[in-house]
């Protein structure tokens, strides 16, 4: 079954047939063919949350398989007279940390912050058996990082390419091992943003004044900002670099200026539109693009400035380079020690 395929299952998860899982802290499952049954599910009680506002579901929990391929799971909230879903990474990585703006409506539910049940849904990919342990479900407060999910308000007739490039930033992040939240757009008509040191921009082209406004006021209270294929004048003067021009140039990665010791960080990214950032002081390249032959091109992909960076397409794919590059960003950006350089294959 498809990710979508299995997302849209999810969504109307009470009309499907199942096997259901008395509640307890462990959920077997046992897939005999390809088809049958088509999941197994647990379902268990949320504690109240121990914040006003919770932004994320934390999940710590275990598989143990003793044959064949490790389900899928997808994660459901009871909240009032309905559901929400989110699917997971597959394979999922414990403890794993959902944003609750990342689950989906079924019907009419209430907020996914006063969820007061979890369902944890294993999804059949063929023979197998084993067992997920649960050892903890619980509405955490928000994280230090937030990654900014675009509607048509900042996204104006590309909403569902930002909220995609929202979710492939977000896995990117996860790979990181960086606990994060998505937030929606709103946040930058209130003070939604005040609890994140950093946020993450993956595609926000139509910002207005008011909201170029709110994230220049987050910066200079201590705020840092990542931007992805921005034209701003206001988010360049803030990230001390101008924006563009925009030029038409084949390449296929970028690599870092400053390399981390004995282990070149090269990001695939394959693209001809690109605006690049051009850094004044005191911002740095950190990145610069490789031509369509793998050479270096000299065009800047990553400037690095004391309050944020900026990036001059949209996020990369979830590669092992690009979540090294995000743990590293984070690490400049919030004052802790650099991540180790990643594993040279």
């Amino acid at each position: 079954m498809t990710s979508l395929r299995r997302l849209c299952a999810a969504l109307f998860l009470l009309l499907l047939p199942a096997v259901a899982v008395p509640a307890a802290e462990t959920l077997p499952y046992q897939f005999t063919s390809a088809t049958e049954p088509d999941r197994v599910f647990l379902d268990l009680p949320l504690p109240p949350p121990t914040a006003a506002n919770p932004a994320a579901l934390v999940l710590d929990a275990d598989f143990a398989s003793s044959a064949g391929p490790l389900p899928a799971l997808t994660v459901h909230l009871r909240s009032g007279d309905g559901w929400l879903s989110a699917e997971t990474p597959y394979p999922p990585s414990f403890p794993l940390r959902l944003p609750l703006a990342a689950f989906a409506p079924e019907g009419r539910p209430g907020p996914a912050a006063r969820a007061t049940e979890v369902r944890l849904s294993l999804w059949n990919r063929g023979p197998a058996k084993g067992v997920l342990t649960i050892r903890s479900a619980t509405l955490a407060p928000p994280a230090t990082i937030a990654v900014l999910q675009s509607s048509d308000a900042t996204a104006r007739g590309e909403a569902g390419f930002a909220e995609a490039m929202a979710r492939r930033l977000s896995a990117t992040l996860a790979r990181a091992g960086l606990a994060h939240d998505l937030v929606a757009d709103t946040a930058l008509s209130s003070d939604a943003l005040s609890p994140y040191a950093l946020l993450f921009l993956p595609y926000a082209p139509t910002l207005t004044p008011p909201q170029l406004a709110k994230l220049r006021a987050w910066v200079s209270d201590g705020g840092k900002l990542v931007t992805f294929y921005q034209s701003a004048p206001s988010l360049a003067s803030l990230l001390s670099c101008t924006f563009g021009p925009y030029r038409e140039t084949p390449v296929t990665a970028f690599a870092l200026d400053v390399p981390p010791a004995d282990a070149p960080l090269v990001v695939p990214h394959a693209t001809t539109s690109l605006l690049p950032p051009h850094p004044k002081p005191p911002a740095e390249t950190l990145a610069r693009w490789l031509d369509a032959s793998g050479r270096p091109s000299g065009i800047p992909a990553v400037v690095l400035a004391p309050c944020g960076a900026a990036f001059a397409h949209v996020p990369p794919l979830p590669s092992p380079a690009a979540a090294h590059l995000m743990a590293l960003l984070a690490a400049r950006l919030l004052g802790t020690p650099d991540p180790a350089p990643p594993a040279v294959a």
